[in-house]
Order: structure tokens, then sequence, then C-alpha cells
């Protein structure tokens, strides 16, 4: 019989084979976009980018109240955040820096243009709210996963819990006041990335329903107003409005079928359980996911400079999961394990668990 800890452990397995199937859908538009028109059909007509990023934030969401439970101190919390995202941003700018010295930047040229005043913003993660040019182009979504752990964070620590009743309802709201906003002052607004807070919100909705502390209609009710809201959003931002790059389709069908992913995956216990969900090799493509939707257009870049792009789909495919997995053992779980030796070693303050609030209070282990 497995340990209590095991087996509530393999409780959330499910979430790594998730977390893979959207980092595998993000590497899959960026390994067959502008390959061929027929391919380029492909991933314009599912936008797997998309949706695999959607995804990403709705399990970002499900762990935050998680990693919470037993109480929550601002200066652990944030240690262990940033030692969770740093340390292989950091390496993989250290790696295309590196890199287009030596290719007299044709690497990445936008990166060896760069001035250091936009290498700074990219490493703080504000290049797209300054104009600055991207030096790894996934790095966008990293500033809203820290605007998520901010708004998260700040609710703990000002209000003991998450709240996570009140953001749901307040999520919804705020997201149709500021579309009406757009519309009234004809000004575009960014409601695919504001949207992406609200997937946080919803996602942290899942991990209540796993705890027993919601019904699952009432899941199941927040998922149909998610859906609503977020078609009225980015319909006007991508339909009532124009995007130069993406379509409404491909604006508002991944988030649907994201949302009918994580939904269903969360709502029915069998899925959760299945052997498919539950394959080793699904589960370490998951703990490897990060390092493989930071570094894959690394990888993607190496092959092709080294075989052409014609020739270097599959090769870039090997190098990408080559690449995560070193990522993973080399930098991720060391990195976690200095935050977790920061943080119980007395170099932080530990602060006892507290109450927490109906949210995340100690309850029956996750539902399997």
């Amino acid at each position: 019989m497995a340990k209590q800890g095991e087996a509530k452990h393999r409780r959330v397995d499910f979430l790594d084979a998730l977390r893979l199937i959207a980092a595998g859908a993000v590497l899959f538009q960026h390994v067959f976009e502008g390959r061929n028109a027929a391919l380029d059909a492909i991933v314009d007509l599912t936008s797997p980018g998309v949706f695999g990023v959607v995804l990403f934030f709705f399990i970002s969401g499900f762990v935050m109240p998680m990693t919470s439970e037993r109480g929550f101190s601002l200066p652990r919390f944030a240690t262990k955040r940033v030692l969770r995202i740093y340390p292989l941003l950091l390496l993989a700018f250290l790696f295309i820096a590196v890199l287009n010295g030596a290719t007299g930047g044709a690497f990445f040229p936008a990166a060896f243009t760069t001035s250091p005043k936009f290498w700074l913003a990219n490493i703080f993660l504000i290049q797209d709210y300054v104009r600055a040019p991207a030096v790894l182009n996934v790095t966008w979504t990293l500033s809203l996963e820290f605007a998520w752990y901010a708004l998260f964070a700040a609710m703990m620590h000002f209000r003991g819990h998450p709240n996570i009743q009140t953001l749901i309802r307040a999520a919804p709201i705020v997201l149709l006041v500021l579309t009406a906003a757009s519309v009234l002052a004809h000004f575009r607004m960014p409601f695919g990335r504001v949207g992406m807070i609200y997937a946080a919100i919803f996602g942290a909705r899942a991990y209540q329903l796993l705890r027993g502390q919601i019904e699952t209609r009432d899941f199941l009710r927040d998922a149909l107003i998610f859906e609503a809201v977020t078609l009225i959003s980015n319909g006007v931002a991508f339909g009532y409005f124009r995007h130069p790059n993406i379509t409404l389709w491909q604006a508002i069908m991944p988030w649907t079928l994201a949302l009918i992913v994580f939904t269903t995956v969360c709502s029915v216990q069998s899925i959760r359980q299945s052997r498919l969900l539950n394959a080793e090799v699904l589960l370490f493509g998951g703990r490897i996911s990060y390092s493989l939707y930071l570094l894959h257009p690394i990888a993607l870049r190496i092959a092709d400079l080294l075989l052409g792009r014609a020739n270097a789909l599959l090769v870039g495919i090997v190098l990408a999961f080559v690449m995560a997995a070193a990522g993973y053992f080399l930098v991720e779980r060391p990195g976690q394990d200095f935050a977790n030796w920061v943080t119980r070693k007395g170099a932080l303050p530990k602060v006892a668990a507290d109450a927490v609030g109906t949210s995340c209070e100690p309850g029956p282990p996750l539902r399997p």
C-alpha cells in the first residue's frame, strides 16, 4: 500500500500531464509555423500556442492556493517564486548572448542589436510595456505570471486568505467593464493578456472543487461565465478591433478549447485517474515543461542554423526535449532546492500556519 503522502501526491499528478500538453502545444506552433503553406494552415486553424498558454494559467491558478495551505509568509512566497522563474530565465538569456556573440548576431538578430537598456527591460520582464524588442519571444507570459503571483500574495498578506470566491465574482465584472470602456473610448485593450489573470483565478476555483469546498455545479457555472465573458472581451479585442497577426477565430477558439480540456479533467474523476494522464512519460514531461517552454525557441534556432529550416524539424524537437531535461535537472531542481534551503534554514523568518480562511483551510485530501 502506498504511503499517505505518496497517495496524496498522485492525486494531483494530472496537473503534470496538463503541463506537458500546454508546453507541447506551444512547441507545436513554433515548430510548424512558417514551414510551408499546409502546416501554416493547421497552425492558423488551431492556434496551439494560445491554447497552451491559457492552459498554463489555469494550472498556475490551481497551484497557488495549494502551495499556501499550511500558512503564508510574503518573503518565503516571493523567494520561492523568484527562484522558480529566474535561474533558468537568466541562463537562457546568457545562452542567447553567448551564441549571438559566437555567430556575429546570426543566432537571434533582434537580441544582438538590443541595447543594454532593452536587455534590462527583458530581464525585468517589462519589454512589452516599454516597446523593447523581445530577447526571447515566449517571455511575455512571465510578466503576467508575476502579476498573478502579486495578486495572490496581496490577498494572502493583507487578508489572510486568497478569497477566491470574491475574485471569481469580481474578475468577470472587471473584464466586462473594461470591455465596455474599450468600445466607448474606441481604444483597443489587450484583453487576451488581461484574461490570463482571470484564467488563473478560475484555475484556483478548480482547486476549491477538488478540495471539496464547492460543488461541481458551481464550478461548471463559473466555467460558463468564464467562456461568455472571454468570448465578449476577445470578440471586442480581435473582432470589433483588429489585431495585425491574430484573427478573431485564432483568439476565441483556443481559449474555448483550453477551458473545455481543463474543466473536463477537473470535473471528471475517471479522466484524472486514467492511465493516460498518469503515465510516467507524461508526468516527467510535465516536470520539465517550464524548461521546455522557455528553452525550445533556442533549441529550434540551433537546429535551423545547423541544418537549415527545411531539414531541422525532427532534430529541433528532439533537441528541445534534451535541453528541457538538462534545464530541469541542472537548473530548475537546484534552484528549487536552494529556495527550500533558504526558506527552511532560518535565512527568512518562518511564519506559523494561521487561519487562512475557507478558501485555503486545511481539509480533506484532494479528490482523486
